[in-house]
């Protein structure tokens, strides 16, 4: 899977997370979340490898996590 703005995004809110808690997870800041999520910015290597483990969370315990994106608060 690749990691455009619209797959971090869908990810986050299939792990059912807020930007700030995705920057507290990943150990960034919330406004480099939304950069990636809005494709201003794009993962370095480190938060690629972490998104991608997320990721396979994700996939692996799929029948535990909601298949639509949550609708955020």
């Amino acid at each position: 899977m690749s990691f455009t703005g619209p797959n971090i995004r869908t990810l986050r809110q299939r792990l059912g997370w807020s930007l700030a808690e995705m920057a507290r997870r990943v150990g960034c800041k919330v406004d480099l979340i939304q950069k990636w999520e809005c494709e201003s910015s794009v993962p370095n290597t480190e938060a690629l490898n972490q998104l991608r483990y997320l990721q396979n969370h994700v996939e692996s315990n799929c029948e535990k996590i909601a298949q639509m994106p949550l609708v955020e608060k």
